[in-house]
């Protein structure tokens, strides 16, 4: 038998069994492969389910290659009763603040799972239209000067610790003094929310940060120069050093 003339797994007919031996042709097993085109012609496996059913249980379909869906009658079924049974849910609209929040919250998930790629792209971005974004932005505040001014006053009001926050940092601008990202949370955990002037445990409502070399004495607007205070204890610091309070 040629190489040519084998076709694969045989039956195991006395044909089939014949032409492993003997030099047959592929007409030895000419009635195993007719009922095999038979079987491929008259079944079909649903993509959804993975059943090898008859054909029978298909609906046609006129752009199909076999002119059958991929999916029997009983899938095609069942998706169309969880289909209508969410369209007959009413959806319940959203107004616009949970839609923003809703933003944020995907936002942020995506930012934290893909953080590093994230801030390639901003960086690259920000270089390479950094002008004309500082003229837009500038542009688009003197357009709305009175709603930000108002939307500014309305998140410092729901953040008072970020309106102290912001004034540490444009005071250290001002004076020229080195300036960082300050993580405030890590400087809580750091101290134990306990003054660092008094030694006392410091609530949430009378938190403050207080520089320990003071702005104006040559200070820097840095994480190891700030340290948790009471509000009456920086208060009346002043301008201070802690030593010498």
């Amino acid at each position: 038998m040629k190489p040519d003339d084998y076709i694969g797994p045989v039956c195991g007919c006395p044909g089939c069994r014949a032409a492993r031996s003997a030099s047959a042709s592929k007409a030895a097993c000419a009635r195993w492969r007719d009922r095999s085109a038979r079987l491929l012609r008259d079944h079909k496996t649903c993509k959804t389910c993975g059943v090898y059913k008859e054909t029978a249980h298909f609906t046609r379909h006129r752009t199909a290659v076999d002119g059958l869906k991929s999916s029997c009658k009983t899938c095609v079924a069942a998706y169309e009763k969880r289909r209508k049974a969410l369209a007959r849910k009413p959806r319940r609209i959203l107004s616009g603040s949970e839609k923003r929040e809703r933003r944020r919250i995907w936002s942020l998930n995506s930012r934290s799972k893909n953080r590093a790629r994230y801030n390639a792209v901003r960086r690259r971005s920000r270089a390479k239209h950094r002008a004309t974004t500082t003229a837009a932005t500038r542009a688009y505040y003197w357009r709305n000067r009175a709603r930000q001014i108002e939307r500014v006053a309305q998140y410092f009001k729901r953040y008072p610790e970020k309106k102290s926050q912001h004034e540490a940092k444009r005071r250290a601008q001002q004076r020229s003094a080195r300036s960082e990202k300050v993580d405030y949370a890590l400087i809580m955990v750091r101290d134990r929310m306990r003054c660092h002037t008094c030694g006392g445990k410091v609530k949430r409502a009378e938190l403050h940060f207080d520089h320990v070399i003071p702005l104006s004495k040559g200070g820097t607007h840095v994480t190891e120069n700030i340290a948790v205070s009471h509000a009456r204890c920086n208060l009346s610091k002043g301008a201070k050093v802690t030593s010498l309070f």
